[in-house]
């Protein structure tokens, strides 16, 4: 071995069904993976599946905060250290996301880590100062056009926007939106029949809940589009 360390199965955690476990008796494949060392005293790299709507985002070098779920009063800063070319094969067979697996490197040694913890990782990809944002269900494509419903007297009315970076979660507005302005939390339940049908991304509004024919526009869904400080 080219290090000091301990032993242990390479076992994969989602096998196949005619996969066999590692262990005593078993045929193994050419290339299979039987076992792995792990060094205790070495650099601390966690391994993380990223989504592959992400992955052009992520480069090493890239700074990261790491949270450990058996240590939730700690964080602890990392760097990204490579991210694999190709998705995790499991994710290859079927018609489930693709993720790629990124490692990160823990930037000081955290003597209560242990193999095998659970964590989470945060990954700095770029910054934006001043940003106007709104939740990523507020906007619509509507006739090509990236639109959200803005709340005016009387109902609510449609408003063109140019969008920027987006995460999971929210999505930034570049223009079309002023700080404080009122805006569906969720667009597509306020559109009508007709507008419905000239959607041209169903990937951005997602699924298309069915609405009682007497219901209109609901005010009541609203959110504030917001600048961070």
């Amino acid at each position: 071995a080219p290090f000091d360390g301990m032993i242990v199965h390479a076992g994969d955690p989602f096998p196949a069904p005619n996969q066999d476990r590692i262990e005593a008796g078993p045929t193994v494949r050419q290339h299979q993976i039987i076992l792995s060392i792990l060094d205790l005293d070495g650099p601390r790299i966690a391994s993380f599946k990223i989504p592959e709507s992400m992955i052009d985002r992520l480069k090493p070098g890239q700074t990261a905060r790491i949270k450990v779920d058996a240590m939730p009063d700690g964080s602890w800063e990392g760097v990204v250290k490579s991210v694999a070319s190709r998705p995790d094969p499991t994710t290859m067979l079927g018609g489930e996301m693709k993720v790629y697996t990124t490692r990160v490197e823990f930037s000081k040694p955290v003597p209560a880590l242990r193999p095998g913890m659970t964590a989470s990782v945060e990954i700095l990809v770029d910054e934006r100062e001043n940003v106007l944002s709104v939740p990523v269900d507020a906007v619509v494509r509507l006739d090509g056009k990236y639109q959200v419903a803005v709340e005016k007297p009387g109902g609510v009315g449609w408003r063109e926007v140019e969008l920027g970076m987006t995460t999971l979660r929210d999505v930034e507005v570049k223009s079309g939106l002023k700080a404080g302005e009122i805006v569906a939390k969720s667009a597509t339940p306020l559109l009508s029949e007709a507008q419905r049908k000239r959607l041209s991304d169903p990937r951005k509004t997602g699924p298309k809940p069915a609405v009682p024919k007497k219901r209109r526009d609901d005010p009541r869904k609203k959110g504030v589009a917001t600048s961070p400080k």
